[in-house]
């Protein structure tokens, strides 16, 4: 009899335990495959819900800023002033006239004498229609209005001497006048006639050997 006690207490624990597995099996048949269903659609839901994420455009919202407060206009007191009285239109500008050329500073004869100086005597300078006030500075007299024909100056634009072209049969008293006081300051001074102007050639001569 005590042998047979371990014994029976094996077969009942083995009893208990074949009980408990196969309550276990009938559970898991009847809720085991509603749980892992249930898994199944919930994982097949979360598929599809990533899948329709990924497509689906990102938005982004934006917040507009809020708007800045309007700052009152300051008000300005009107202006005052003397009163705008309508002009009419304007006088119309008088119509140009048509320009009219300069005359030359030389004539014809004026114009000969100057190139057979310039010739002649390329190693002086010529000039012409000089205001005789710069030979006479301090002259008390009241000089007369006339200007030297032609005055040859060394490098230097030191007067050599003074050529006055004489047009008519006698010089006008003016342009005497004005020989005689360049004279008296001891300015060499040539009278050449229209008709009478030394030959080309001879203009040396007849210049620097008067001075």
């Amino acid at each position: 009899m005590k042998a047979a006690g371990p014994i029976i207490a094996v077969i009942a624990l083995l009893g208990v335990v074949w009980a408990l597995h196969r309550t276990w099996s009938i559970w898991r048949e009847r809720f085991g495959n509603r749980d892992s269903l249930e898994s199944s659609r919930e994982m097949v839901l979360l598929a599809e819900l990533r899948k329709a994420s990924s497509e689906a455009p990102e938005t982004i919202m934006v917040l507009d800023p809020p708007p800045r407060p309007k700052r009152p206009k300051p008000v300005q007191p009107p202006v005052t002033g003397p009163e705008t009285v309508p002009v009419g239109d304007p006088a119309p500008a008088p119509p140009r006239m048509p320009a009219t050329p300069a005359p030359a500073l030389l004539d014809a004869v004026g114009r000969v004498v100057f190139f057979l100086l310039k010739i002649e005597l390329n190693d002086h300078e010529i000039l012409s229609r000089v205001d005789p006030a710069i030979f006479l500075p301090d002259s008390d007299a009241t000089l007369p209005r006339a200007t030297l024909d032609f005055v040859v100056c060394r490098r230097d634009f030191t007067p050599a001497a003074v050529i006055m072209v004489q047009r008519g049969e006698a010089e006008e008293p003016l342009r005497e006048r004005i020989i005689a006081l360049l004279v008296q300051r001891g300015i060499t001074v040539l009278r050449w006639r229209v008709g009478g102007l030394p030959a080309r050639g001879s203009v040396r001569e007849a210049v620097l050997g008067a001075v």
